[in-house]
């Protein structure tokens, strides 16, 4: 019996390997151009999610909002010297001289007996009880923060109604004398609040009014200041909510989030025709939103969202 062998066939395996080899070597080099580039090649990798904001003039306020300030008035109460039906002589609002009739007291049989303003003022329909207990003159001796106003409500004597001997029909506010402001803050604002003698400006409701502070006085955790103003928008309230304006810049205004810290200094990135350059600022005034800085000019486009560019 023939046993034929069968001819092995080498196979060629010259290049096995190569291809493997050859793939992590590129690689390697890849790896090794990113590397020295990195940062060309991160800014080109988060460059669609940068924000950009224009740097304008503008003024930032730093505020201070109170939920409950009173204003007190120098006001005199015109009482009905009789029963009657109350007849309006002068509007709400206006002006008159001391001893002019405001209203009249008609009678059932006819007569009229005359309602006079014992002073000089504006006159005002409006009256809350509160009128003698609230003076200037009474500041240094009732205690406003214990002083419960919400059950004197505000009551308008009507034209036409009927009117008992001593209701309150009136009133006489003297204009010509500024109105006063009480109100309670927090005592960690003490240090940003102006010094009595300094001008001071409050909004309230859509205006804003330009007043003087008369007083501040520290209690423990709260402290309490006086204002005053000449103005007649206060002739009815009694207790408004407003905003203090503890202080103003005009310049540079930039978001806050623009801000970051560079080597202990504040500062911004600011966009340039390469990328981005840090660029330190000096804060002038800042508020919840916005601050003014100096360091910057009209034009400048600066970085929103600056944590892209940190390196952890």
């Amino acid at each position: 019996m023939t046993v034929t062998k069968k001819k092995r066939i080498k196979k060629n395996t010259a290049g096995k390997g190569f291809f493997p080899l050859k793939q992590v070597l590129i690689l390697l080099v890849l790896g090794l151009i990113v590397w020295l580039n990195w940062d060309q090649v991160r800014l080109l990798m988060i460059k669609p999610f940068i924000r950009y904001y224009m740097v304008e003039t503008g003024s930032v306020t730093q505020e201070l909002a109170i939920d409950r300030a009173v204003v007190i008035r120098d006001e005199t109460v015109l009482f009905a010297p009789r029963t009657g039906i109350l007849k309006r002589l002068v509007p709400e609002g206006q002006r008159v001289a001391e001893g002019e009739a405001i209203a009249h007291i008609l009678s059932p049989y006819g007569d009229r007996q005359p309602v006079l303003a014992v002073r000089p003022g504006v006159v005002s329909y409006y009256t809350d009880g509160l009128e003698n207990v609230l003076r200037p003159e009474m500041m240094e001796t009732i205690n406003l923060s214990d002083l419960e106003l919400r059950s004197h409500s505000l009551r308008e004597a009507l034209d036409g109604t009927t009117v008992e001997p001593g209701e309150p029909i009136a009133k006489i506010v003297d204009n010509l004398q500024p109105f006063l402001i009480w109100l309670e803050f927090d005592v960690e604002h003490w240090e940003s609040f102006p010094l009595p003698g300094k001008k001071i400006s409050l909004f309230w409701g859509d205006g804003e009014y330009e007043g003087q502070v008369m007083k501040v006085t520290a209690r423990g955790i709260s402290a309490e200041a006086i204002l005053s103003f000449h103005r007649e928008d206060f002739l009815w309230d009694r207790e408004v909510s407003i905003r203090l304006v503890l202080a103003k810049e005009k310049g540079m205004k930039i978001p806050n989030e623009a801000l970051v810290m560079e080597r202990e200094e504040t500062g911004v990135f600011k966009g340039t025709a390469k990328g981005h350059r840090w660029t330190p600022v000096t804060v002038k005034l800042q508020n919840e939103e916005f601050c003014i800085v100096e360091g910057l000019k009209r034009g400048d486009r600066i970085i929103t969202n600056p944590q892209l560019l940190m390196e952890e």
